[in-house]
């Protein structure tokens, strides 16, 4: 077939055209090109290289955070392990002084020693106004007791005493005082409210042998303790929380009767009651007899114009028991409530077995004790 329109090159021109490049242009180009490829491969290299180094670096980095992070975790929690068990022996601490501090009060010590190795010097006692008890009326702030110190802590044991004497029959055989016991939360620390300088915890106070004495029935009261400790553990506020009412009722049960005797603080209020034998002495000694009412009088036999002046030797005798004597005059110099049973003997000489029971009172608004007001029952 002919195709006389197509121009066909000669393959002559084609190669003569290709032989015209020199040989050198063709190695040169060659070489460029295997030296492209070798500087890539060395940069790849250089960069893969660089890359495990950055990441061993970051590897490297990351393990010295980690380590630094482990150690700095590790000492804060060595930090807040001995923290909290700094935290737990102060806590362990003020549960064992409150528990030391309610066993003396429930065991009527009146040793000041002995308390202020648990109590700080600028103790305060905090309580409800108790009319059954003997207290001083100075004590008395916004509605409430404060008693200050050792000294107030151990008037207020002291009036204790008095209060549960109160509910039993004394006898020469039984004048021992009932026994009451303290049961705490913080016996059991789960059961506590820490806070940063103190707690609070529940208690209930019982007798277990006031039916031994004569009283009807047990009495029992619960409540609220919130104590604050100073810097070395010793208590510096002691504050109890109780229905003073139920208390109260307590206590008529226990007496068997339909009111609880209330206890003066103020010597008006001695003066008027004719019900009780009463004799009203000063507060130091020889508490020389100041007043009497009738009640005394027709029990001892003495009237006021025989006695005023006299101590209450009058009614002493072979059978009286000094030491007993001794003893209720220390603690009523001291301004602490107390009682004892003990013989005595009236005008005529004849015997006669006297449940004792003085109360510190005052004759001013001042709330300094000037007399001392004794209540006998025969």
């Amino acid at each position: 077939m002919d195709f006389p329109n197509i121009e066909v090159p000669y393959l002559d021109a084609i190669f003569n055209e290709t032989n015209k490049r020199p040989f050198s242009e063709l190695s040169a180009g060659n070489l460029e090109n295997e030296e492209k490829k070798k500087l890539e491969r060395e940069r790849n290299r250089i960069h893969a290289r660089n890359t495990r180094a950055r990441k061993k670096a970051y590897a490297d980095e990351l393990t010295e955070k980690l380590n630094s992070l482990t150690k700095e975790k590790e000492q804060i929690e060595r930090e807040e392990a001995a923290a909290a068990e700094l935290i737990s022996a102060r806590h362990d601490n003020w549960v064992k002084n409150l528990r030391l501090c309610m066993n003396l009060r429930s065991s009527l010590c009146l040793d000041s020693d002995k308390w202020s190795d648990v109590l700080a010097e600028d103790f305060k006692l905090i309580l409800p106004l108790t009319p059954y008890r003997s207290y001083c009326s100075s004590d008395i702030v916004n509605n409430r007791r404060v008693l200050l110190g050792v000294d107030g802590m151990i008037a207020d044991t002291a009036s204790l005493k008095v209060m549960f004497d109160n509910i039993g029959i004394k006898s020469s055989e039984n004048d021992l005082p009932v026994s009451f016991e303290y049961l705490l939360g913080s016996d059991t620390t789960e059961n506590c409210y820490f806070g940063k300088n103190g707690f609070m915890c529940t208690f209930i106070m019982r007798t277990f042998d006031a039916k031994a004495h004569g009283a009807l029935s047990e009495c029992e009261t619960s409540g609220l303790l919130h104590v604050n400790f100073n810097e070395t553990g010793l208590i510096e506020e002691l504050e109890m929380c109780f229905d003073g009412i139920a208390m109260n009722h307590q206590l008529k049960l226990a007496k068997g009767v339909s009111e609880f005797p209330s206890i003066p603080n103020h010597l008006s209020i001695v003066l008027k009651n004719e019900n009780d034998n009463i004799v009203i002495t000063t507060a130091r000694r020889p508490f020389r007899i100041t007043h009497v009412n009738n009640a005394w009088t027709k029990l001892c036999g003495f009237e006021l114009s025989e006695c005023k002046g006299s101590s209450l030797s009058i009614l002493q005798g072979p059978e009286t028991d000094m030491s007993k004597v001794k003893d209720l005059c220390e603690k009523t110099e001291m301004g602490l409530a107390a009682s004892m049973v003990v013989t005595n003997y009236n005008k005529n000489g004849n015997t006669f077995l006297n449940h004792l029971k003085c109360y510190p009172v005052s004759s001013d608004q001042s709330g300094k004790i000037t007399h001392i007001a004794g209540f006998l029952k025969e």
